[in-house]
């Protein structure tokens, strides 16, 4: 959240639409798009989550922005501390601040992959998340078209080793869902081990995709954030 233009929030990508109504109205949001998906549909999916991290910064550092806020959900979560790794160095924006939100630390790679699965087991996967729609995939066009980019969300994640294991010295702030099939509570509260700066867990009802499930009280809580960031001398 922060850079590009305010025209931008007519263009959000559907999963974050929903930012538009809840962050104050003068807050400038970017999302960032990854290739082999949506509008880059075209082009060959990143090799592996450093490779898109170093691409994200490298957009983040060329804009005009100087207190970013960088939030992931899930996936997100450990691009948003990879690319905040690369931002400290950049002596033109002030350290970022970053929102984890369903993600909890880098775990060993599971015994069987899940990006691995054949299509049906991978599907059953999807639909235990709670937020797939019944009989997305019943359509050969529509599995075609879903479900390679969101196998590769997971074989990047699967095979995804930090760049560093050093605590960076940024505020981080985590949100987790209370009945995350995906990850626990403690799980995400374990995250405080990352940072040197403040660090803050805030627990919403509801499964993976929580944040859609509680729109005024995570529109709050993010509120809270920009609005410590732009306190001078925060922490």
């Amino acid at each position: 959240m922060h850079p590009a233009r305010p025209a931008s929030r007519r263009r959000l990508p559907g999963h974050y639409r929903f930012l538009r109504g809840v962050v104050p109205e003068d807050t400038r949001i970017a999302i960032a798009r990854y290739p082999g998906r949506e509008k880059r549909m075209s082009e060959p999916f990143a090799d592996s989550l450093t490779d898109l991290a170093k691409e994200i910064s490298a957009a983040v550092a060329a804009t005009e922005l100087r207190n970013p806020v960088i939030l992931g959900h899930s996936m997100g979560g450990l691009l948003a501390t990879e690319v905040a790794r690369l931002l400290l160095p950049d002596a033109t924006h002030a350290p970022p601040t970053v929102i984890i939100s369903g993600r909890g630390p880098v775990s060993p790679p599971p015994t069987t992959p899940a990006h691995t699965l054949s299509d049906e087991e991978f599907i059953d996967h999807l639909y235990t998340l709670g937020a797939t729609p019944a009989g997305l995939f019943d359509s050969p066009d529509a599995r075609a078209l879903f479900l390679p980019p969101v196998r590769d969300d997971y074989r990047l994640v699967e095979s995804y080793t930090p760049s560093s294991t050093a605590p960076v010295p940024v505020p981080i702030h985590c949100f987790a869902g209370e009945d995350d099939p995906t990850v626990t509570v403690e799980q995400v509260a374990a995250l405080a081990e990352l940072t040197t700066q403040r660090f803050d867990l805030t627990v919403f009802p509801g499964g993976h995709f929580f944040l859609t499930e509680n729109l005024p009280t995570v529109g709050a809580a993010l509120t809270r954030i920009l609005e410590q960031t732009r306190t001078p001398g925060h922490a």
